[in-house]
């Protein structure tokens, strides 16, 4: 994120949220928050930043067959999973 301070209403992560992406959010926060309204500030962009600092906040998406499980985690764990998988890919 080039500014945390300017949210650009045609911004590439909130065009994703079209169609799939807007049907998770809904999920994720009617699950964390029911029919309350959620505000995402920038200060809010930045703290998450601030927190991952070195480093970057990555989601991960874990799905089984009747759930999925979302968590923010830190990009070097990411790549241990990644790797994890790339490892297991192909074994049962």
């Amino acid at each position: 994120m080039t500014n945390p301070q300017i949210i650009n209403p045609d911004s590439v992560v909130l065009n994703q949220l079209d169609g799939p992406w807007q049907e998770l959010a809904m999920m994720i926060l009617w699950k964390l928050n029911g029919d309350k309204p959620v505000n995402i500030t920038a200060k809010d962009m930045e703290s998450l930043l601030n927190h991952f600092n070195p480093g970057i906040p990555v989601l991960m998406v874990m799905g089984t067959a009747d759930s999925l499980t979302f968590q923010v985690i830190d990009e070097n764990k990411a790549q241990v999973l990644a790797e994890h998988e790339a490892n297991q890919r192909g074994r049962a």
